[in-house]
């Protein structure tokens, strides 16, 4: 048996929505393949999908501990930290994904809603500007933009940040 194509199998699976299949299939892909962390980080995303957060976070940690710079893991652990509501820790993990990974949109993104959730306007801000230095057309980060602007009561800005993710 192949760790591989049991996790190939766990990911269609969970793409077709069966989570109990596919959890099943990435904790083979991890009992024939122990070194494969892409299954155990499948797992985790599986877990979490299914609502058990706790496990999915075991498998996150377990992740990072074999390989402190799998950006996905701290990604992941990062976004279900801000689920659960631990702000600090999340943040922390955000800003290891994106040490190991500058130019990783989905955490420098998610890493500036999280700051304007906390109240870091001017943080969440420069996160957006530097992901939009990064990659002119993102929608989220102009999305974002356009929607902090308008907050904050500037919407020459918002109106250009609407326009280019026309």
């Amino acid at each position: 048996p192949n760790g591989r194509t049991h996790n190939n199998l766990g990911v269609s699976l969970r793409q077709s929505g069966d989570l109990d299949a596919a959890i099943e299939q990435y904790r083979l892909a991890i009992r024939y393949s122990p070194d494969y962390l892409k299954a155990r980080l499948n797992l985790g995303v599986a877990l979490r999908k299914r609502g058990e957060l706790e496990e999915a976070a075991s498998q996150y940690e377990e992740v990072l501990e074999a390989n402190p710079e799998f950006a996905e893991a701290h990604l992941n652990l990062a976004n279900l930290l801000t689920e659960t509501g631990n702000l600090e820790d999340a943040q922390k993990h955000y800003h290891q994904a994106l040490s190991v990974r500058p130019d990783y949109s989905e955490a420098r993104h998610a890493l500036a809603m999280l700051l304007y959730r906390d109240s870091k306007t001017e943080e969440a801000i420069a996160q957006l500007r530097e992901l939009l230095r990064m990659d002119p057309h993102s929608f989220e980060g102009h999305m974002s933009m356009a929607s902090m602007a308008s907050k904050t009561n500037d919407p020459r800005t918002a109106i250009d940040h609407y326009r280019s993710a026309l």
